[in-house]
């Protein structure tokens, strides 16, 4: 039998969700300006610090989503989602490992070379992408396991 979620949990999801998502593109607009300027210290720095700020952001909200969090209330609600759910927190794991990677390089790696810091702007595009859809799929999980409308999650 299918129970509703309360609507503080959900309020607190699409929070997150959306601090995440704040974040993610914020963090593309440093991207974009360390880009303009041909990658001085202080936009590495930039990026640096904002990497560090949603690293910190998603372990502190990956953990709230899988011990005893809403993925593993979706799968006991709804066991069609579990396979979901469980390849969703195994995201988990790999996000936040690239994230970490991408801080370790941006943090000893202080060339200026704007050509040098071309490749790991591309992979950080391809990662914040990443990151997006698995905000998108989470919320899709919601939507499915508790039979939530569209617009409970936007």
């Amino acid at each position: 039998m299918l129970h509703e979620l309360p609507k503080s949990f959900v309020d607190t999801i699409k929070s997150e969700h959306r601090m995440i998502c704040a974040k993610a593109y914020q963090l593309e607009s440093a991207l974009h300006e360390a880009t303009a300027q041909k990658w001085s210290l202080n936009m590495i720095q930039e990026v640096t610090n904002r990497l560090s700020d949603l690293e910190h952001c998603l372990q502190d909200h990956f953990e709230r989503e899988e011990q005893g969090g809403f993925l593993d209330e979706a799968a006991a609600n709804a066991p069609r989602v579990a396979v979901e759910s469980a390849h969703l927190m195994r995201d988990h794991t790999d996000i936040l490992a690239r994230i970490r990677e991408m801080i370790e390089h941006a943090k000893h790696n202080q060339a200026t070379d704007a050509p040098e810091w071309f490749p790991f702007a591309q992979s950080l595009r391809a990662l914040l992408r990443q990151l997006l859809a698995h905000e998108t799929q989470e919320n899709a999980l919601l939507r499915n396991a508790f039979n939530l409308d569209a617009e409970a999650l936007q």
